[in-house]
């Protein structure tokens, strides 16, 4: 017997390893796709758009905040899964990963090969929105799928979090990745067509790096707020499991503080992240 369960332990965490590997990997990836476009491929990429950031601390030490703060960001994101993803959190974060981690992969795989054939925005394009909508019915999924399996609504909201949490890392991956290898194309085609924003007014590299800034800008956001808006629906397909699907099945307390504590601290934190943004415009 207890020759079978020590063979059981590493069998059953080692998809965990592997999730966390993959995780580390694109974090690393981003934070260097990053650095090589503040500091190597666009100068002035700091100021290019109507933040104010640039403004308090100069363009050259402007890039330096924006890549800390994505290095905080990143930082802070590997921190909680590898947190969240401990031993005794519950199940929920794996029927995250399982809903979510997928369409992020899509996401990016989708995002290439679009851009290899049409040129589409990295973000905002027809795609995109379709695959954001589908993280939307994976987050209403988890909820339901969390609560059936956890036996309590928290449960459910944790998964649908996880599972929003998983996609937003890869949207930002395949954003960042498709603005290094088409903004030469993209430039030439569909971002000369774009009159709405700040970039109109540009030109050349510097109309380049204005509409990578934008992309840039709307991914912060999303890392900021679609782990919380999976949450929120995750809170609503949950209840609902729990009004109309009585399972009979009772966690511990206990259980239910750790499946909580990393939407709950996610969200905390980024409530004030988001106050920060809105009241000093930071991107």
């Amino acid at each position: 017997m207890m020759h079978e369960t020590q063979n059981d332990l590493p069998s059953k965490w080692k998809w965990r390893y592997v999730l966390l590997c993959g995780f580390t990997f694109a974090v690393v990836a981003i934070v260097a796709l990053l650095g090589y476009l503040f500091f190597v491929r666009y100068s002035d990429l700091a100021s290019s758009g109507d933040a104010n950031l640039p403004n308090w601390t100069g363009n050259v030490w402007g890039n330096v905040v924006y890549l800390l703060i994505s290095i905080v960001f990143m930082g802070f994101y590997l921190w909680l899964i590898i947190q969240g993803t401990r031993s005794g959190s519950g199940q929920s974060w794996q029927i995250g990963a399982l809903l979510g981690v997928p369409l992020g992969l899509l996401s990016l795989i989708v995002g290439i090969i679009v851009n290899l054939f049409k040129p589409t925005d990295p973000l905002g394009s027809v795609e995109q929105n379709v695959l954001l909508l589908l993280g939307l019915v994976a987050c209403l999924v988890a909820g339901v799928w969390g609560t059936w399996r956890g036996g309590h609504i928290v449960a459910g909201i944790a998964a649908a979090f996880w599972c929003a949490f998983f996609q937003v890392l890869f949207i930002t991956l395949t954003t960042v990745l498709q603005d290094v290898l088409f903004a030469d194309m993209l430039t030439r085609t569909i971002w000369s067509n774009d009159t709405t924003t700040v970039c109109k007014y540009r030109h050349g590299l510097s109309y380049q790096s204005c509409e990578i800034g934008d992309n840039l800008g709307g991914v912060a956001t999303l890392l900021v707020a679609w782990p919380i808006i999976g949450a929120v629906i995750g809170a609503l397909s949950s209840t609902m499991t729990a009004l109309f699907i009585c399972n009979g099945k009772k966690r511990s307390s206990v259980i239910w503080r750790r499946e909580g504590r990393a939407p709950l601290i996610f969200t905390s934190v980024m409530i004030v992240v988001f106050l920060v943004e809105v009241i000093g415009k930071i991107w």
